[in-house]
């Protein structure tokens, strides 16, 4: 299984840095993840992987920090800040986890691929939010915090793919028209 997780342009450490993590490197692999790609955006690139990663883009193995119990099978990770081709990493993707960018969220939807959305609650009215929760609660995906990221991810190697999003989605057309406040 492959799990892209994407940022977009914007900053978001908080969700970087846990994908990041040792706790959670070793956590993918038992969840079926053999394959993990974390588009960075403009974060720094976290001090366990800064080691393993001396330029980004980079790719490594992960099979457990020191001192800690080896993770079920190693994990190949590969990190970049930005990518021409963000709808082919999208295709090649298993599921994604993202902030809350309207054009992201579409993106997945419409081919059909898991999502959980984790939204970036330093942005400007907290809008990620209420697009997220609002498309979860017509259940398209699913919706975590970076604090709840762990369980989050063990929802989302449990879901079944979901059938492609339809293109003209008046739900969608909706909610984006409400959260703008054009309604």
């Amino acid at each position: 299984m492959t799990l892209l997780v994407t940022v977009g342009s914007t900053l978001f450490p908080g969700l970087t840095d846990t994908v990041l993590s040792p706790s959670t490197l070793t956590l993918l692999p038992s969840l079926g993840i053999s394959t993990l790609v974390v588009q960075l955006g403009r974060a720094d690139v976290p001090a366990p992987v800064r080691a393993r990663v001396p330029a980004v883009p980079g790719e490594f193995r992960w099979d457990g920090a020191a001192g800690e119990e080896r993770a079920a099978g190693a994990l190949r990770v590969r990190v970049l800040r930005y990518t021409d081709d963000l709808e082919g990493e999208i295709e090649a993707a298993t599921a994604v986890v993202a902030h809350a960018g309207a054009g992201t969220i579409l993106s997945v939807l419409r081919r059909g691929r898991r999502l959980l959305v984790v939204p970036n609650t330093s942005l400007m009215d907290d809008h990620q939010r209420e697009l997220a929760d609002a498309l979860g609660a017509e259940g398209y995906l699913d919706v975590c915090m970076v604090a709840d990221l762990h369980a989050g991810l063990r929802r989302l190697a449990e879901d079944t793919p979901r059938q492609p999003f339809p293109a003209q989605a008046p739900t969608f057309k909706s909610i984006l028209d409400e959260v703008a406040g054009f309604v």
